[in-house]
């Protein structure tokens, strides 16, 4: 009897121990599908993303002015140095001559030697050639080893600035990446969204806290009518016109804006030059105080400072939003103020 019941129990045993491990390794496929985003999260991380879309978007402009400079700069480097190798090869021709003459007189003159030598200095200093020169000769070699001197010189700084703009270059690319992966998670979120759910995220981003002002029901176009005359009215009539243009980043017209190119094109309208740049134009600019604001001032917002609006009157600026929306008419409250400039 108790090896019956021992026999039992081992078999128990066996059954409940085979049923736990089914149990584990059943539990341990199972996986446990994250809930969906509910529609304010969705909003949430979809404006995060579109403003350090715009941040990299204005650091991507800064940049490319930084670019735009230093090629400008290697195109100087690089005529200075054209210039001064013409220069050599002229003095060095001038020398040819002198050796030219000497072949002929059957005499083995040493500025021959001199015009393939790796350091002239040395060479005159060791040959005595110096001696048996004559003057107009001793002249051209001196301006050759100045001009020499020069051009290397010259080619050392040029090598330097193609170094800066390549990595400038670099630098470029990587806040094109940046603005491009954050645009691309943004949309791959709003495509995670029915067709209702993104038309009534689409609705509340022009939340009832802001003004359209001539941007709805996908027109575009609008009229300045306020008291603003002379340059400042061009600027406001331009602003006006934009209304409703789609944002895209580096843009400046005539079809879509980013923040800073449209305050640059509306200002070019009354002949002044705005670098395509928030936190530039905010640096060029004479600094008013907010309660000194007039239409056609330029208003900053965050810190860092990454967006700039025009204002236009009754706390009230028109810009290029963000990424994924349209220029528009909205109040200043609508974002943190970070200051103010009167181009």
């Amino acid at each position: 009897m108790a090896a019956a019941r021992s026999q039992r129990v081992a078999r128990l045993l066996v059954a409940v121990s085979a049923t736990a491990l089914a149990a584990v390794t059943l539990g341990s496929s199972i996986s446990y599908a994250e809930p969906p985003k509910t529609l304010p999260q969705v909003k949430r991380e979809v404006d995060a993303l579109h403003q350090e879309a715009e941040q990299a978007t204005e650091r991507y402009n800064e940049e490319r002015i930084r670019l735009q400079q230093q090629q400008k700069r290697v195109s100087a480097f690089q005529a200075k140095t054209d210039d001064q190798q013409a220069r050599v090869a002229g003095l060095q021709k001038v020398l040819g001559k002198y050796a030219d003459a000497a072949f002929r007189m059957g005499a083995i003159d040493p500025t021959i030697q001199l015009l393939f030598s790796d350091d002239p200095e040395l060479f005159l200093r060791d040959s005595g050639v110096l001696s048996r020169l004559t003057e107009r000769q001793v002249a051209v070699l001196n301006d050759l080893l100045a001009e020499r001197k020069k051009l290397d010189s010259r080619r050392v700084a040029l090598d330097r600035e193609l170094q800066t703009l390549g990595k400038s270059r670099e630098k470029l690319l990587g806040e094109k990446r940046e603005i491009e992966a954050k645009l691309s998670k943004a949309e791959d979120l709003l495509d995670s969204l029915e067709a209702a759910e993104r038309e009534q995220l689409q609705r509340a981003s022009r939340s009832s806290s802001r003004s359209t002002g001539g941007s709805t029901g996908g027109s575009t176009g609008g009229t300045y009518t306020g008291p603003a005359t002379g340059d400042v009215r061009k600027v406001l009539d331009y602003a006006f016109a934009q209304l409703g243009k789609p944002y895209q980043y580096a843009a400046a017209g005539p079809d879509a804006f980013d923040c800073s190119g449209l305050t640059m094109m509306a200002w070019r309208q009354a002949g002044v030059s705005l670098p395509h740049s928030s936190r530039m134009q905010y640096d060029q600019g004479r600094k008013v105080s907010r309660s000194e604001l007039q239409p056609g001032d330029l208003v900053y917002f965050y810190s860092p400072i990454s967006h700039v609006g025009i204002y236009i009157g009754g706390g009230e600026i028109i810009h290029a939003t963000h990424p994924g929306d349209v220029i528009s008419r909205d109040p200043m409250s609508y974002m943190p103020y970070a200051g103010a400039t009167r181009p």
